[in-house]
């Protein structure tokens, strides 16, 4: 029916004779569940005025038909009814299909859009098409018509919120085509442009709904419509496809469709949700699913965030607002930074691996539950967490073929089925029937239906039969068999580890074991610094790491994560590095191992002294990509290696990376450490380290600790006689006292510092500290000797290729020129070093530039810029815990503030304030670089004409 009327028997098509026939057979087949009356199939078929012989015309056709399809036509009375099942029309088969897809939109929209697009495929055209039917049979096809257009809707719909955007388009265009008034179609088709960053059409695409709605059927567009549109003209980030955070796993996912059904109520009815169970279970892989499917629900996002590479020290509220990008607020904790910024929200955040630190993951869950009604939170553990309302469901191995079950019933469940499909990743094809399917289902058995654990057992089909792997796991798992102290899933998940482990050479397992201290991945030069020991036994040299890197990686041991920024890197399962961990201790080489893993990360933090110059970007790309091996190195020098010296040379140098990345909460935790676990004694390091944590002290608020810091550090420098030191360090405190307000006091500091820098020959060092006394003699009025110290500051750090110093130097620059009255030269100066901050993505130096360039703008008369920049950088300052702190500045942006404010009026900054809102700073950034000249210093084009 879906299309030509057709009947086929045995596959094949046959004849229906003329179009009275067909016309007769398409009234029986639209009521083939109750008899058609005769007097009704007349009307249906010859309409009004039937010939004087029509009941003797309608019985020859009802014989020809008989012909085609013998006893299925009934004759009851006066009356016929067509004998068919629903599944044996193609209606009733894309009605049901349609109906289950239904069903599972809420909970699986994935397995939704596939059903709906398995019944879309039955139709070869329109209902009934070539056919001549009555005024109720036509609407009954009508009826059809109008469901297959809605189910292709429901099918985009589904397929947009899924991030299909970009392959729906040709589809859409060419139903919309067809289809110009129909409103659900052209909104699906502008948000897949728009997704797709083609806006320009996806408003074409309006402006063509609202003429053809015009012109055929003389109505306007729905408000749900030119909402859409209004959203897309002004960039609405709640359009973007839904993803949040959430990783993109490599391999399919299989089973657990019981779970993914059961569980989104589950969530959806309270407000933690734990999913605990065994390590290797499956649990992350089932927690990003289950948030995929839930996308919708949660409108401010879905954030991930992973804990494995925590120590057991460490932050778990620390981990959670970096992966959120939240600063923590000057004067309170960061619990309470979190609490504040997600009050009000609705977001799910999902807690991977808090088992390790189950205690800090638990407190750090109440306290936010408490304080933001809109959070929810779905963890994984391999332990509850115990926080009241917590909902804990336990996550066991895949479902199992039943004993006994035949080889369909086997290939069917879902361990086979993993065990099949990660087989033939590995290139082995593995047929599950016959006696192969009792094997397949034995070995998924004897694992519990571990999804790690099968996988890893699935790796090694590629050079075993499935014969062989049951035989050798088989023998594996009795040896692990008789310890009653372990629980059984452990010992499954240790027979597949191990029996993987045994099957290495001595140097592959050596290497293997070895790669424990790694935390959060590594590279060949890590990897071969560490894992390389000459003198052990069995003995590996630094270049047999990297084919030994390759075969484990080939045998599932190691993870390769190719197309890194800065190359190949690799990485353990956690499960496999706490076996590793286990092995390299049993052999006696974790104190060694560990001793070349935090040296080889003392020696990168060592190096990473400078930035803001050449290279900046790809340091803070290395560092970032090291952070857990840079925690791992500092936590074991303050513990087990019992090396606080070594612990301060190396968190010395990368003070400034905390900075930069906003955790200078996480610096100054590990520079304090460092510091009372090190002899008092007078040392560079030392001085370093005080003057560090005294930068990151003063950068989040705390003046007056970051004073006394300051002041220690510089006592340790004078104590040396280390003049660039002591250059240094007087520059440090000259900047801290400059924020507390003691200007007479910095000025004093800051020629000193000077002074300083001359001695020791530090072309940087005089230009660094020449910047911060200009700004002292700028907030002192002193404008013409600020001036010069900004230029000469400005030409050294050039010469330097010092892009940090220059941007400040610019910025500096612009300030003094705004002061004088000559916005043009103020402006341009700003818009250099915004650039400049952009390439280096200093954010903080970001913020400096876009609150200069909004005074600028209150200066000039556009008050609502000012205010939509301010406004901007206020929320992005708040989240990143970042305040302003030179007197000067200070007060100019308070006082651009109020003035815009005045300006427009309480009703005009209320509006501005909400859209600003919606705004985030790369956006702005953005926007004010793109009204640069390429090319001209001077970027004041004339939309932003000077201002006398």
């Amino acid at each position: 029916m879906l299309g030509p009327l057709q009947v086929v028997v045995a596959g094949q098509a046959v004849p229906l004779g003329g179009s009275r026939q067909r016309s007769i057979l398409a009234v029986l087949l639209l009521e083939a569940t109750r008899p058609v009356p005769r007097d009704r199939l007349i009307d249906e078929v010859w309409g009004d005025r039937p010939p004087p012989t029509v009941v003797a015309a309608l019985h020859v056709h009802i014989a020809h038909l008989r012909k085609v399809i013998g006893d299925r036509l009934a004759t009851l009375g006066t009356a016929y009814q067509l004998l068919v099942g629903p599944d044996e029309v193609d209606a009733g088969r894309f009605e049901a299909a349609v109906a289950e897809a239904r069903s599972l939109m809420r909970t699986r929209p994935a397995a939704a859009a596939a059903r709906l697009q398995e019944a879309l495929r039955l139709w070869r055209g329109p209902a009934l098409s070539g056919v001549a039917l009555g005024p109720l049979s036509a609407a009954a096809a009508a009826r059809l018509d109008e469901l297959h257009l809605v189910a292709l809707e429901e099918r985009t719909e589904l397929d947009l919120g899924l991030g299909r955007h970009d392959e729906l388009v040709p589809e859409l265009k060419s139903l919309v085509a067809a289809n110009p008034t129909r409103e659900r179609l052209s909104a699906r088709l502008m948000l897949a442009l728009h997704r797709g960053g083609r806006t320009g059409e996806a408003l074409a695409v309006y402006d063509a709904l609202c003429g053809a709605l015009d012109e055929h059927v003389g109505v306007d567009p729905s408000d749900e419509l030119v909402a859409l549109a209004k959203a897309i003209r002004r960039g609405d980030p709640t359009l973007a496809a839904p993803a949040g955070s959430l990783p993109t796993p490599a391999g399919s996912f299989v089973g657990r469709e019981q779970e993914l059904a059961d569980l989104p109520e589950v969530l959806g009815a309270s407000r933690l949700l734990t999913l605990a169970g065994p390590g290797g279970s499956g649990k992350t892989r089932l927690a990003v699913e289950l948030a995929r499917s839930v996308l919708s629900a949660h409108p401010h996002g879905v954030d991930f965030v992973d804990l494995s590479g925590l120590g057991p020290d460490g932050s778990v509220a620390r981990t959670v607002a970096a992966a959120l990008g939240v600063r923590q607020r000057p004067g309170e904790t960061l619990t309470a930074t979190l609490a504040a910024i997600l009050k009000g929200r609705r977001v799910l955040i999902v807690l991977d691996n808090c088992e390790h630190v189950v205690a800090a993951s638990a407190a750090l869950c109440a306290e936010l539950l408490e304080h933001c009604p809109g959070l929810r939170i779905l963890a994984t553990s391999r332990q509850p967490l115990h926080v009241p309302g917590e909902v804990v469901r336990r996550i066991s191995g895949l479902a199992l073929p039943p004993a006994g079950a035949g080889a369909d019933a086997t290939a069917g469940s879902d361990a086979v089925r993993l065990l099949a499909d990660r087989a033939r990743a590995a290139g082995a094809e593995v047929v599950v029937d016959g006696e192969d399917a009792a094997v397949a289902a034995d070995v998924c058995r004897r694992l519990d239906g571990l999804p790690l654990a099968i996988e890893l057992v699935a790796a090694r089909l590629g050079s075993l039969s499935l014969d062989e792997v049951a035989a050798r796991l088989d023998s594996r798992l009795a040896l692990l068999s008789g310890s009653r102290t372990v629980r059984p899933r452990h010992r499954t998940m240790r027979a597949a580890i191990g029996w993987s482990h045994d099957l290495l050479e001595p140097p592959e397992r050596a290497l293997f074991r070895r790669l424990a201290p790694f935390s959060g991945g590594f590279d060949l030069a890590a990897a071969e610094a560490v894992g390389a020991d000459p003198e052990a036994e069995p003995p590996v040299r630094p270049e047999e790491v990297a084919p030994l890197l390759a075969a484990l990686a080939d045998r599932s041991m190691v993870v390769v994560e190719p197309g890194q920024p800065r190359g190949i890197r690799y990485r353990l399962l956690e499960i496999l590095r706490e076996y590793a961990a286990e092995r390299l201790g049993e052999a006696g080489e974790e104190p060694a191992a560990r001793r070349r893993h935090a040296a080889w990360y003392r020696r990168l933090a060592e190096g990473a002294g400078r930035h803001g110059g050449p290279g900046h970007e790809s340091l803070v790309a290395q560092l970032v990509a090291e952070l857990d091996n840079l925690r791992g190195a500092l936590a074991w020098y303050l513990g087990e290696g019992r090396d606080p010296a070594a612990a301060l040379a190396m968190a010395a140098p990368v003070w400034w990376f905390w900075w930069v990345r906003g955790e200078m909460g996480e610096g100054r935790a590990w520079l304090r450490r460092a510091l009372a676990g090190a002899d008092p004694e007078i040392t560079p390091a030392r001085g370093f380290a005080l003057r560090a944590v005294g930068a990151l002290a003063r950068n989040s608020g705390d003046y007056q600790e970051a004073r006394g810091l300051g002041e220690q550090s510089l006592a340790v420098y004078r104590a040396l006689g280390d003049a660039p030191g002591i250059a240094a360090a007087v520059n440090n405190l000259a900047i801290t006292v400059q924020a507390l307000g003691d200007l007479q006091t910095a000025l004093k500091l800051g020629t000193e510092s000077v002074e300083w820098a001359r001695r020791a020959g530090s072309r940087r060092g005089i230009a660094a500290s020449q910047n911060n006394l200009g700004s002292t003699l700028r907030c002192l009025g002193r404008l013409d000797e600020a001036e010069g110290l900004f230029q000469e500051s400005l030409a050294a750090f050039s010469a330097l290729d010092d892009r940090r110093g220059q941007a400040a130097a610019l910025l500096n620059l612009a300030f003094v020129e705004r002061l004088r009255g000559r916005l043009a030269p103020a402006w341009s100066l700003a818009v250099r070093g915004l650039a400049l901050f952009r390439e280096l993505d200093l954010m903080e130096g970001e913020l400096d530039a876009v609150e200069a360039i909004a005074c600028l703008e209150v200066a000039g008369g556009r008050a609502a810029a000012a205010l939509r920049l301010l406004a901007v950088a206020d929320r992005k300052r708040a989240n990143l815990g970042a305040p302003v702190f030179v007197p000067d500045e200070v007060a100019q942006r308070a006082a651009a503030q109020a003035a815009a404010r005045a300006a427009l009026g309480t009703e005009e900054s209320d509006r501005v304030l909400t859209k600003a809102a919606e705004e985030g700073l790369p956006g702005i950034v953005t926007e004010l670089l793109a009204a640069a000249v390429p090319g001209v210093d001077t970027v004041l084009t004339s939309p932003r004409g000077e201002v006398p």
